[in-house]
Protein backbone atom coordinates (compact mmCIF):
# COMPACT_ATOMS: atom_id res chain seq x y z
CA UNK A 1 0.00 0.00 0.00
CA UNK A 2 2.97 2.65 0.37
CA UNK A 3 4.13 2.01 -2.75
CA UNK A 4 0.37 2.86 -4.10
CA UNK A 5 0.59 6.09 -2.17
CA UNK A 6 3.93 6.75 -3.61
CA UNK A 7 2.75 5.64 -7.38
CA UNK A 8 -0.48 8.15 -6.46
CA UNK A 9 2.40 11.26 -5.53
CA UNK A 10 3.75 11.03 -9.30
CA UNK A 11 0.23 12.04 -10.37
CA UNK A 12 0.10 14.79 -8.18
CA UNK A 13 3.98 16.05 -9.25
CA UNK A 14 2.55 16.22 -13.01
CA UNK A 15 -0.70 17.21 -13.00
CA UNK A 16 -2.05 18.12 -9.49
CA UNK A 17 -5.25 17.36 -7.71
CA UNK A 18 -7.96 18.76 -8.68
CA UNK A 19 -10.71 17.22 -6.05
CA UNK A 20 -10.02 16.36 -2.26
CA UNK A 21 -7.28 14.49 -0.78
CA UNK A 22 -8.14 11.30 1.05
CA UNK A 23 -5.83 9.10 3.09
CA UNK A 24 -6.96 6.41 5.07
CA UNK A 25 -6.13 3.88 7.55
CA UNK A 26 -2.62 3.29 7.77
CA UNK A 27 -1.60 4.46 4.36
CA UNK A 28 0.19 7.79 3.40
CA UNK A 29 1.20 10.60 1.25
CA UNK A 30 4.73 11.25 0.79
CA UNK A 31 5.94 14.50 -0.86
CA UNK A 32 9.17 14.83 -1.70
CA UNK A 33 10.46 18.49 -3.06
CA UNK A 34 7.32 19.44 -5.08
CA UNK A 35 4.18 21.87 -4.64
CA UNK A 36 0.97 19.44 -3.59
CA UNK A 37 -2.02 21.64 -4.93
CA UNK A 38 -5.82 20.17 -3.97
CA UNK A 39 -8.31 22.23 -5.14
CA UNK A 40 -11.18 21.06 -2.11
CA UNK A 41 -10.49 19.74 1.24
CA UNK A 42 -7.81 17.63 2.52
CA UNK A 43 -9.12 14.89 4.78
CA UNK A 44 -6.83 12.53 6.78
CA UNK A 45 -9.37 10.87 8.18
CA UNK A 46 -7.74 8.18 10.87
CA UNK A 47 -5.30 8.71 13.37
CA UNK A 48 -2.74 6.76 11.28
CA UNK A 49 -3.68 8.74 7.86
CA UNK A 50 -0.61 10.77 7.37
CA UNK A 51 0.50 13.59 4.60
CA UNK A 52 4.45 13.76 5.02
CA UNK A 53 5.92 16.71 3.49
CA UNK A 54 9.94 16.94 2.58
CA UNK A 55 12.49 18.33 1.05
CA UNK A 56 10.92 21.50 0.37
CA UNK A 57 7.12 19.97 -0.54
CA UNK A 58 4.31 22.07 0.33
CA UNK A 59 0.56 22.29 0.39
CA UNK A 60 -1.50 24.70 -1.03
CA UNK A 61 -5.02 25.12 -1.53
CA UNK A 62 -7.93 26.76 -3.34
CA UNK A 63 -11.27 26.47 -1.92
CA UNK A 64 -11.80 28.44 1.51
CA UNK A 65 -12.87 25.16 3.07
CA UNK A 66 -12.01 23.55 5.85
CA UNK A 67 -9.69 20.83 6.13
CA UNK A 68 -10.68 17.62 8.15
CA UNK A 69 -9.59 14.13 10.09
CA UNK A 70 -7.93 12.24 13.09
CA UNK A 71 -4.56 12.14 10.87
CA UNK A 72 -1.69 14.44 10.52
CA UNK A 73 0.14 16.51 8.16
CA UNK A 74 4.05 16.10 9.02
CA UNK A 75 6.38 19.68 7.90
CA UNK A 76 9.58 20.61 9.14
CA UNK A 77 11.16 24.03 9.61
CA UNK A 78 14.27 24.71 11.27
CA UNK A 79 14.73 26.87 14.60
CA UNK A 80 17.68 29.37 13.89
CA UNK A 81 18.91 30.91 16.98
CA UNK A 82 20.18 30.10 20.36
CA UNK A 83 19.30 29.22 23.68
CA UNK A 84 18.81 32.24 25.19
CA UNK A 85 17.42 33.94 22.21
CA UNK A 86 13.61 33.49 20.74
CA UNK A 87 12.19 33.12 16.97
CA UNK A 88 8.73 34.42 16.41
CA UNK A 89 6.74 31.14 15.64
CA UNK A 90 3.24 30.50 13.78
CA UNK A 91 2.17 27.25 13.79
CA UNK A 92 1.05 25.63 10.36
CA UNK A 93 -1.30 23.30 11.78
CA UNK A 94 -3.57 22.64 14.94
CA UNK A 95 -5.20 20.01 16.27
CA UNK A 96 -6.65 16.88 14.81
CA UNK A 97 -10.03 16.86 14.72
CA UNK A 98 -12.98 15.37 12.43
CA UNK A 99 -14.69 19.06 12.12
CA UNK A 100 -13.75 21.04 9.06
CA UNK A 101 -12.27 24.00 10.37
CA UNK A 102 -8.76 24.71 11.70
CA UNK A 103 -7.97 24.05 14.93
CA UNK A 104 -6.46 25.86 17.90
CA UNK A 105 -2.71 24.80 17.98
CA UNK A 106 -0.81 23.56 20.88
CA UNK A 107 3.11 23.63 21.35
CA UNK A 108 2.93 19.94 22.31
CA UNK A 109 1.66 18.87 18.98
CA UNK A 110 5.55 19.61 17.78
CA UNK A 111 8.04 16.14 17.38
CA UNK A 112 10.99 15.35 17.50
CA UNK A 113 12.13 13.86 13.42
CA UNK A 114 14.06 10.84 14.14
CA UNK A 115 14.09 9.56 10.40
CA UNK A 116 12.75 10.48 7.30
CA UNK A 117 8.98 9.92 8.01
CA UNK A 118 9.38 8.49 11.77
CA UNK A 119 9.10 10.74 15.19
CA UNK A 120 8.98 11.05 18.97
CA UNK A 121 6.45 12.82 20.74
CA UNK A 122 8.58 16.08 22.36
CA UNK A 123 8.82 16.31 26.57
CA UNK A 124 8.76 19.42 27.99
CA UNK A 125 10.76 20.75 31.28
CA UNK A 126 10.00 23.88 33.21
CA UNK A 127 14.30 24.47 33.26
CA UNK A 128 15.41 27.19 31.99
CA UNK A 129 17.07 25.33 29.31
CA UNK A 130 15.95 22.30 27.06
CA UNK A 131 18.15 19.80 25.06
CA UNK A 132 18.63 19.62 21.50
CA UNK A 133 18.39 16.35 19.46
CA UNK A 134 18.58 13.11 19.89
CA UNK A 135 16.04 13.66 22.56
CA UNK A 136 14.60 17.10 21.98
CA UNK A 137 13.62 18.45 24.84
CA UNK A 138 11.52 21.95 24.81
CA UNK A 139 11.50 24.75 27.71
CA UNK A 140 8.15 25.64 28.57
CA UNK A 141 9.10 28.83 30.31
CA UNK A 142 9.80 30.43 27.08
CA UNK A 143 6.54 29.98 25.04
CA UNK A 144 4.08 32.72 25.06
CA UNK A 145 1.66 35.06 22.14
CA UNK A 146 0.90 38.37 22.33
CA UNK A 147 -2.25 40.02 20.95
CA UNK A 148 -3.82 43.18 21.04
CA UNK A 149 -1.19 45.33 23.30
CA UNK A 150 1.90 47.70 23.06
CA UNK A 151 3.04 46.47 26.66
CA UNK A 152 5.72 44.04 27.23
CA UNK A 153 3.97 42.79 30.50
CA UNK A 154 1.31 41.72 27.99
CA UNK A 155 2.78 38.68 26.91
CA UNK A 156 0.64 35.80 27.25
CA UNK A 157 1.88 32.51 28.98
CA UNK A 158 0.71 29.78 26.85
CA UNK A 159 3.29 26.56 27.82
CA UNK A 160 3.17 23.09 26.25
CA UNK A 161 -1.17 22.81 26.11
CA UNK A 162 -2.92 25.79 26.29
CA UNK A 163 -4.48 26.50 23.10
CA UNK A 164 -3.06 28.64 20.34
CA UNK A 165 -5.56 30.05 18.70
CA UNK A 166 -5.08 29.52 14.69
CA UNK A 167 -2.73 31.97 12.97
CA UNK A 168 -1.54 33.33 16.09
CA UNK A 169 2.43 33.39 16.60
CA UNK A 170 3.94 32.37 19.93
CA UNK A 171 7.41 32.30 21.21
CA UNK A 172 10.08 29.87 21.57
CA UNK A 173 13.83 29.70 22.87
CA UNK A 174 16.39 27.61 20.91
CA UNK A 175 19.66 25.16 21.14
CA UNK A 176 23.38 26.15 21.72
CA UNK A 177 25.16 28.62 24.13
CA UNK A 178 27.89 29.99 21.62
CA UNK A 179 26.36 29.88 18.50
CA UNK A 180 22.85 28.58 17.51
CA UNK A 181 21.98 24.45 16.92
CA UNK A 182 19.66 24.43 13.99
CA UNK A 183 17.16 22.53 15.83
CA UNK A 184 14.38 20.74 12.80
CA UNK A 185 11.12 20.66 14.42
CA UNK A 186 8.03 18.56 13.10
CA UNK A 187 4.96 19.89 13.08
CA UNK A 188 2.35 17.29 13.00
CA UNK A 189 -1.45 18.03 12.74
CA UNK A 190 -4.45 19.18 10.89
CA UNK A 191 -3.30 21.46 8.21
CA UNK A 192 -4.85 24.73 8.41
CA UNK A 193 -6.59 26.40 5.42
CA UNK A 194 -8.86 29.13 4.19
CA UNK A 195 -9.16 32.66 6.07
CA UNK A 196 -7.22 32.65 9.48
CA UNK A 197 -8.36 35.43 11.84
CA UNK A 198 -7.19 37.26 14.18
CA UNK A 199 -8.10 40.87 16.53
CA UNK A 200 -5.99 43.91 15.84
CA UNK A 201 -6.74 47.29 18.41
CA UNK A 202 -5.63 50.83 16.59
CA UNK A 203 -2.18 51.31 17.53
CA UNK A 204 -1.73 47.89 19.19
CA UNK A 205 0.50 45.20 18.13
CA UNK A 206 -0.54 40.94 17.62
CA UNK A 207 1.90 38.50 17.05
CA UNK A 208 0.95 36.43 14.18
CA UNK A 209 2.52 35.04 11.12
CA UNK A 210 2.18 32.44 8.31
CA UNK A 211 -0.48 30.38 9.25
CA UNK A 212 -0.09 27.88 6.49
CA UNK A 213 2.49 25.09 5.11
CA UNK A 214 3.46 26.42 1.93
CA UNK A 215 4.99 30.36 1.92
CA UNK A 216 3.23 33.63 2.25
CA UNK A 217 3.48 36.46 0.01
CA UNK A 218 3.58 39.46 2.45
CA UNK A 219 2.75 41.80 -0.41
CA UNK A 220 -0.70 40.06 -1.25
CA UNK A 221 -1.03 40.31 2.51
CA UNK A 222 -0.22 43.72 3.66
CA UNK A 223 -1.86 44.88 0.30
CA UNK A 224 -5.35 43.07 0.33
CA UNK A 225 -8.45 45.10 0.82
CA UNK A 226 -9.52 43.00 3.95
CA UNK A 227 -6.34 44.51 5.49
CA UNK A 228 -5.86 47.63 4.26
CA UNK A 229 -8.20 49.55 7.03
CA UNK A 230 -7.24 47.27 10.11
CA UNK A 231 -3.14 47.03 9.62
CA UNK A 232 -0.67 49.86 9.38
CA UNK A 233 0.96 47.35 6.83
CA UNK A 234 4.09 47.21 8.70
CA UNK A 235 5.36 43.50 9.37
CA UNK A 236 7.93 43.62 12.56
CA UNK A 237 10.88 40.86 12.57
CA UNK A 238 12.35 39.93 16.49
CA UNK A 239 16.52 39.44 16.36
CA UNK A 240 18.72 39.17 18.94
CA UNK A 241 22.08 39.49 19.16
CA UNK A 242 23.85 36.12 17.95
CA UNK A 243 26.03 36.37 21.17
CA UNK A 244 23.02 36.51 23.91
CA UNK A 245 24.27 34.31 26.75
CA UNK A 246 21.69 34.99 29.21
CA UNK A 247 17.76 34.14 30.09
CA UNK A 248 17.73 37.82 32.20
CA UNK A 249 15.53 40.60 30.67
CA UNK A 250 18.14 43.04 31.77
CA UNK A 251 20.97 41.16 29.38
CA UNK A 252 18.51 41.01 26.28
CA UNK A 253 19.99 43.10 23.20
CA UNK A 254 17.78 42.94 19.99
CA UNK A 255 15.31 44.98 18.23
CA UNK A 256 12.66 44.72 15.83
CA UNK A 257 13.54 44.91 11.66
CA UNK A 258 10.58 46.51 9.91
CA UNK A 259 9.39 44.91 6.30
CA UNK A 260 6.61 46.55 4.39
CA UNK A 261 5.46 46.54 0.98
CA UNK A 262 3.71 49.54 -1.36
CA UNK A 263 0.79 48.63 -3.67
CA UNK A 264 0.30 47.06 -6.63
CA UNK A 265 1.41 46.68 -9.38
CA UNK A 266 4.96 47.76 -8.23
CA UNK A 267 4.85 46.18 -4.44
CA UNK A 268 7.78 47.77 -3.48
CA UNK A 269 9.78 46.03 -0.83
CA UNK A 270 11.05 48.45 2.31
CA UNK A 271 12.83 46.73 4.81
CA UNK A 272 15.14 48.34 7.38
CA UNK A 273 16.97 46.16 9.66
CA UNK A 274 16.73 46.18 13.65
CA UNK A 275 19.10 48.30 15.95
CA UNK A 276 20.03 46.56 18.67
CA UNK A 277 18.43 47.70 21.89
CA UNK A 278 19.35 46.35 25.75
CA UNK A 279 16.36 45.81 28.12
CA UNK A 280 15.59 46.44 31.31
CA UNK A 281 14.25 43.74 34.02
CA UNK A 282 10.47 45.05 32.88
CA UNK A 283 10.76 44.60 29.42
CA UNK A 284 11.50 48.07 28.34
CA UNK A 285 14.29 49.67 26.84
CA UNK A 286 16.99 50.67 28.67
CA UNK A 287 17.36 54.19 29.29
CA UNK A 288 20.27 54.60 30.51
CA UNK A 289 23.95 53.69 28.52
CA UNK A 290 23.61 52.95 25.05
CA UNK A 291 23.15 49.35 23.96
CA UNK A 292 26.00 47.43 22.59
CA UNK A 293 25.78 45.27 19.29
CA UNK A 294 28.07 42.52 18.38
CA UNK A 295 30.25 44.85 16.49
CA UNK A 296 30.86 48.43 17.06
CA UNK A 297 28.30 51.16 14.89
CA UNK A 298 26.26 47.63 13.88
CA UNK A 299 22.38 46.86 13.54
CA UNK A 300 20.57 43.45 12.88
CA UNK A 301 22.17 41.54 10.00
CA UNK A 302 18.64 39.65 9.86
CA UNK A 303 16.74 40.20 6.53
CA UNK A 304 13.00 39.44 5.99
CA UNK A 305 12.08 38.94 2.09
CA UNK A 306 8.53 39.05 -0.13
CA UNK A 307 7.71 35.52 0.81
CA UNK A 308 7.19 34.25 4.31
CA UNK A 309 8.29 30.92 5.06
CA UNK A 310 6.35 27.63 6.83
CA UNK A 311 6.39 28.53 10.79
CA UNK A 312 7.47 32.36 10.40
CA UNK A 313 6.00 34.50 13.11
CA UNK A 314 5.91 38.53 13.15
CA UNK A 315 3.73 41.49 14.55
CA UNK A 316 1.66 43.68 12.87
CA UNK A 317 0.20 46.82 13.93
CA UNK A 318 -3.16 47.20 14.25
CA UNK A 319 -4.82 50.88 12.22
CA UNK A 320 -7.75 50.73 13.48
CA UNK A 321 -10.19 48.04 15.74
CA UNK A 322 -10.84 45.26 13.43
CA UNK A 323 -9.41 41.95 11.74
CA UNK A 324 -6.43 40.97 10.27
CA UNK A 325 -7.33 38.18 7.75
CA UNK A 326 -4.67 35.92 6.09
CA UNK A 327 -5.73 33.63 2.74
CA UNK A 328 -5.55 31.31 0.90
CA UNK A 329 -4.97 33.67 -2.07
CA UNK A 330 -2.03 34.87 -0.45
CA UNK A 331 -0.37 31.33 -0.58
CA UNK A 332 2.78 30.70 -2.82
CA UNK A 333 4.87 27.67 -3.62
CA UNK A 334 7.96 29.17 -2.96
CA UNK A 335 11.00 27.36 -1.38
CA UNK A 336 13.04 28.55 1.34
CA UNK A 337 16.06 30.65 -0.62
CA UNK A 338 17.13 33.81 -1.76
CA UNK A 339 13.65 35.13 -1.55
CA UNK A 340 12.11 33.06 0.85
CA UNK A 341 13.90 32.42 4.61
CA UNK A 342 12.83 31.69 8.14
CA UNK A 343 13.98 35.02 9.46
CA UNK A 344 17.82 34.20 9.29
CA UNK A 345 21.22 36.01 8.72
CA UNK A 346 21.76 37.58 4.80
CA UNK A 347 24.17 34.70 4.55
CA UNK A 348 21.58 33.36 2.17
CA UNK A 349 22.18 35.12 -1.31
CA UNK A 350 19.95 37.90 -3.20
CA UNK A 351 19.10 38.18 -6.31
CA UNK A 352 20.23 41.73 -6.72
CA UNK A 353 24.19 40.47 -7.33
CA UNK A 354 24.72 39.51 -3.82
CA UNK A 355 23.45 43.08 -2.72
CA UNK A 356 21.78 43.31 0.91
CA UNK A 357 19.17 46.12 -0.77
CA UNK A 358 16.13 45.87 -2.74
CA UNK A 359 16.50 47.17 -6.50
CA UNK A 360 13.92 49.42 -6.80
CA UNK A 361 11.94 50.32 -10.39
CA UNK A 362 13.20 53.47 -12.25
CA UNK A 363 10.12 55.51 -11.15
CA UNK A 364 11.14 55.48 -7.87
CA UNK A 365 14.33 57.05 -6.03
CA UNK A 366 16.00 56.07 -2.40
CA UNK A 367 18.06 56.40 -0.24
CA UNK A 368 18.75 55.23 3.57
CA UNK A 369 20.60 57.32 6.12
CA UNK A 370 22.71 55.88 8.97
CA UNK A 371 22.71 57.56 12.22
CA UNK A 372 25.87 56.25 14.56
CA UNK A 373 25.68 57.02 18.13
CA UNK A 374 28.52 57.23 20.14
CA UNK A 375 29.99 54.23 17.73
CA UNK A 376 28.25 51.90 19.46
CA UNK A 377 24.97 51.22 17.39
CA UNK A 378 23.28 52.45 14.37
CA UNK A 379 19.61 54.01 13.47
CA UNK A 380 19.05 53.41 9.65
CA UNK A 381 16.31 55.53 8.60
CA UNK A 382 15.09 54.48 4.81
CA UNK A 383 13.43 56.98 2.24
CA UNK A 384 11.35 56.65 -0.76
CA UNK A 385 10.50 58.87 -3.09
CA UNK A 386 7.58 58.65 -5.99
CA UNK A 387 4.97 60.29 -7.76
CA UNK A 388 2.07 59.19 -6.07
CA UNK A 389 3.55 59.24 -2.46
CA UNK A 390 1.50 62.20 -0.47
CA UNK A 391 2.98 64.56 2.71
CA UNK A 392 0.61 62.65 4.74
CA UNK A 393 1.05 58.76 6.01
CA UNK A 394 1.42 56.52 2.84
CA UNK A 395 0.74 52.94 3.58
CA UNK A 396 3.35 50.26 2.55
CA UNK A 397 5.99 52.95 1.90
CA UNK A 398 6.02 53.97 5.00
CA UNK A 399 6.75 52.08 8.41
CA UNK A 400 6.35 53.59 12.29
CA UNK A 401 9.48 53.49 14.23
CA UNK A 402 8.78 49.94 16.59
CA UNK A 403 10.24 51.76 19.82
CA UNK A 404 13.49 52.79 20.70
CA UNK A 405 16.29 53.79 23.56
CA UNK A 406 16.53 57.13 24.90
CA UNK A 407 19.41 58.07 22.15
CA UNK A 408 17.63 57.65 19.03
CA UNK A 409 17.02 59.37 15.62
CA UNK A 410 13.83 59.33 13.09
CA UNK A 411 11.73 60.59 10.56
CA UNK A 412 8.52 62.74 11.98
CA UNK A 413 4.81 63.22 10.93
CA UNK A 414 1.79 64.57 12.62
CA UNK A 415 3.72 63.45 15.95
CA UNK A 416 4.79 60.23 15.08
CA UNK A 417 7.69 58.68 14.71
CA UNK A 418 8.96 56.67 11.34
CA UNK A 419 11.87 54.49 10.07
CA UNK A 420 10.88 54.54 6.47
CA UNK A 421 9.07 57.47 4.95
CA UNK A 422 8.24 58.69 1.72
CA UNK A 423 7.70 61.83 -0.56
CA UNK A 424 7.51 62.58 -3.55
CA UNK A 425 10.05 63.73 -5.02
CA UNK A 426 11.38 67.63 -5.64
CA UNK A 427 14.50 69.52 -4.94
CA UNK A 428 12.92 72.18 -2.80
CA UNK A 429 11.73 69.72 0.19
CA UNK A 430 13.32 69.96 3.46
CA UNK A 431 13.28 67.03 5.22
CA UNK A 432 13.32 66.93 9.18
CA UNK A 433 15.29 64.00 11.21
CA UNK A 434 14.74 64.32 14.80
CA UNK A 435 17.49 63.40 17.03
CA UNK A 436 17.02 62.33 20.94
CA UNK A 437 20.25 61.97 22.99
CA UNK A 438 20.09 61.20 26.31
CA UNK A 439 23.67 61.49 27.14
CA UNK A 440 26.35 64.06 25.29
CA UNK A 441 28.07 61.58 22.60
CA UNK A 442 29.67 61.71 19.16
CA UNK A 443 26.82 61.51 16.51
CA UNK A 444 27.60 60.47 12.92
CA UNK A 445 25.35 60.58 9.98
CA UNK A 446 26.11 58.17 6.65
CA UNK A 447 24.22 57.61 3.57
CA UNK A 448 23.76 54.39 1.66
CA UNK A 449 21.64 52.33 -0.75
CA UNK A 450 21.51 55.83 -2.82
CA UNK A 451 19.19 54.71 -5.95
CA UNK A 452 18.34 56.63 -9.24
CA UNK A 453 19.79 59.86 -8.08
CA UNK A 454 21.67 61.38 -10.88
CA UNK A 455 25.46 61.37 -9.64
CA UNK A 456 25.59 65.20 -9.68
CA UNK A 457 22.19 66.15 -7.63
CA UNK A 458 23.48 66.49 -4.13
CA UNK A 459 21.95 65.01 -0.70
CA UNK A 460 22.62 67.56 1.91
CA UNK A 461 22.17 67.26 5.22
CA UNK A 462 21.59 70.50 6.73
CA UNK A 463 22.80 71.60 10.29
CA UNK A 464 20.81 74.82 11.29
CA UNK A 465 22.99 75.45 14.62
CA UNK A 466 26.51 75.97 12.15
CA UNK A 467 24.09 77.16 9.27
CA UNK A 468 25.89 74.10 7.41
CA UNK A 469 25.38 72.03 4.61
CA UNK A 470 27.09 68.57 3.98
CA UNK A 471 26.71 66.49 0.73
CA UNK A 472 26.38 63.10 1.95
CA UNK A 473 27.21 61.54 -1.04
CA UNK A 474 31.05 62.76 -0.78
CA UNK A 475 31.38 63.12 2.81
CA UNK A 476 30.34 61.61 6.19
CA UNK A 477 29.05 64.40 8.65
CA UNK A 478 30.39 63.94 12.29
CA UNK A 479 29.29 66.41 15.33
CA UNK A 480 29.53 66.31 19.15
CA UNK A 481 25.99 66.70 20.63
CA UNK A 482 24.92 67.80 23.80
CA UNK A 483 22.04 65.48 25.81
CA UNK A 484 19.00 66.89 24.45
CA UNK A 485 15.59 66.36 21.47
CA UNK A 486 16.69 68.22 18.56
CA UNK A 487 13.28 68.66 16.11
CA UNK A 488 14.63 71.32 13.95
CA UNK A 489 18.64 70.83 13.96
CA UNK A 490 18.59 68.68 11.15
CA UNK A 491 17.35 68.85 8.07
CA UNK A 492 17.57 66.53 4.38
CA UNK A 493 17.45 68.79 1.40
CA UNK A 494 18.86 68.69 -1.85
CA UNK A 495 19.50 72.47 -2.88
CA UNK A 496 21.05 74.88 -0.40
CA UNK A 497 20.50 77.66 -2.68
CA UNK A 498 24.07 78.73 -4.09
CA UNK A 499 26.45 76.55 -5.22
CA UNK A 500 30.41 76.81 -5.08
CA UNK A 501 32.56 75.45 -7.92
CA UNK A 502 35.20 74.48 -5.57
CA UNK A 503 35.13 70.59 -4.72
CA UNK A 504 35.49 70.62 -0.84
CA UNK A 505 36.11 67.20 -0.02
CA UNK A 506 37.65 64.95 2.41
CA UNK A 507 40.67 64.75 0.30
CA UNK A 508 41.47 68.34 0.58
CA UNK A 509 41.80 68.57 4.22
CA UNK A 510 43.85 66.71 6.86
CA UNK A 511 43.64 67.50 10.85
CA UNK A 512 46.14 66.52 12.49
CA UNK A 513 46.69 65.94 16.53
CA UNK A 514 49.87 66.32 17.97
CA UNK A 515 49.55 65.39 21.72
CA UNK A 516 53.14 65.07 22.35
CA UNK A 517 53.28 68.87 21.69
CA UNK A 518 49.75 70.05 22.52
CA UNK A 519 49.11 71.13 19.18
CA UNK A 520 46.14 70.22 16.59
CA UNK A 521 47.56 71.17 12.66
CA UNK A 522 44.84 72.07 9.81
CA UNK A 523 46.31 71.75 6.23
CA UNK A 524 44.82 72.91 3.14
CA UNK A 525 47.25 72.27 0.67
CA UNK A 526 44.57 73.44 -2.39
CA UNK A 527 44.35 76.80 -0.72
CA UNK A 528 40.52 77.11 -0.23
CA UNK A 529 39.20 79.79 1.50
CA UNK A 530 38.27 79.00 4.46
CA UNK A 531 35.81 81.08 6.60
CA UNK A 532 35.42 79.53 9.74
CA UNK A 533 37.29 76.93 12.42
CA UNK A 534 35.84 75.13 15.34
CA UNK A 535 36.64 72.31 17.84
CA UNK A 536 33.59 71.21 19.39
CA UNK A 537 33.69 68.76 22.65
CA UNK A 538 31.80 66.10 23.46
CA UNK A 539 29.01 68.56 25.07
CA UNK A 540 28.44 70.36 22.03
CA UNK A 541 30.76 73.36 22.92
CA UNK A 542 32.94 74.97 20.72
CA UNK A 543 36.53 75.15 23.05
CA UNK A 544 38.55 76.54 19.98
CA UNK A 545 37.08 79.22 17.51
CA UNK A 546 38.65 81.35 14.62
CA UNK A 547 36.99 82.95 11.80
CA UNK A 548 38.01 84.56 8.54
CA UNK A 549 41.09 82.11 8.23
CA UNK A 550 41.97 82.77 4.65
CA UNK A 551 43.94 80.38 2.10
CA UNK A 552 46.88 79.61 3.93
CA UNK A 553 48.15 76.34 3.45
CA UNK A 554 48.37 75.25 7.18
CA UNK A 555 46.98 76.76 10.22
CA UNK A 556 47.80 75.55 13.91
CA UNK A 557 46.13 75.48 17.14
CA UNK A 558 47.38 75.21 20.58
CA UNK A 559 45.34 72.25 22.94
CA UNK A 560 47.56 72.07 25.96
CA UNK A 561 44.14 73.54 28.14
CA UNK A 562 42.20 71.17 26.84
CA UNK A 563 40.66 67.69 28.68
CA UNK A 564 40.87 64.56 27.53
CA UNK A 565 38.86 62.93 25.13
CA UNK A 566 36.72 63.01 21.71
CA UNK A 567 36.68 66.60 19.61
CA UNK A 568 34.99 67.37 16.07
CA UNK A 569 36.59 69.66 14.21
CA UNK A 570 34.15 71.97 11.70
CA UNK A 571 35.85 73.73 9.10
CA UNK A 572 33.64 76.21 6.85
CA UNK A 573 34.63 77.73 3.45
CA UNK A 574 33.50 81.19 2.33
CA UNK A 575 31.75 79.64 0.36
CA UNK A 576 29.52 77.91 2.30
CA UNK A 577 30.83 74.56 2.30
CA UNK A 578 31.65 72.73 5.33
CA UNK A 579 32.92 69.22 6.54
CA UNK A 580 33.68 68.09 9.98
CA UNK A 581 36.65 65.04 11.32
CA UNK A 582 36.99 63.63 14.74
CA UNK A 583 39.82 64.65 16.48
CA UNK A 584 41.32 62.41 19.94
CA UNK A 585 42.90 64.66 22.69
CA UNK A 586 45.27 63.13 24.94
CA UNK A 587 47.37 65.48 26.86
Amino acid sequence: MKKIALCFLTAVTCLGVYAQLHVQGNHFVFANNVELFVQNEVNLKDEQSTLYLRNGAQLLQDDNVGNRGMGELSIQQTGTVNQFAYNYWCSPIGASSMAATNEPFRVDLIHESTGLISSNNVPFTTALDGTPSPGLTISSRWLYTFTTSNQYNDWIYVGSSLPIAPGLGFTMKGFGENAPIEQVYDFRGKPNNGDVQNDVLAGNFTLIGNPYPSALDAALFVNDPANLNTISGELYFWEQEEGADSHFIADYVGGYGILTYGPAPDYLENFVNAPFFTYDGSGNVVTGSPPIPPTPVGFGIKIARRYQPIGQGFLVRGSNNGIVTVKNEHRAFVQEGADSFFFRSTEVETPEENSPFYQVPEDYKRFRINIDFNDLYTRQLLHNFHHTATDGFDRGLEGHRPGGPASDAYWTLDDNKFVIQAHDYRESLRIPIEVNAENNQPLRFRIVDIQNFEDRQPIYLFDSKYDVYVNLKKQDYNINIAAGTYSNRFEITFNRGTLSNDEFITSNFRVVQDNSNANLLLMNPTLLDLEHFSLIDISGKQVITKSQLGAQSEYNFDTAKLSDGVYIASIKSTSGNSLSKKVIIKN
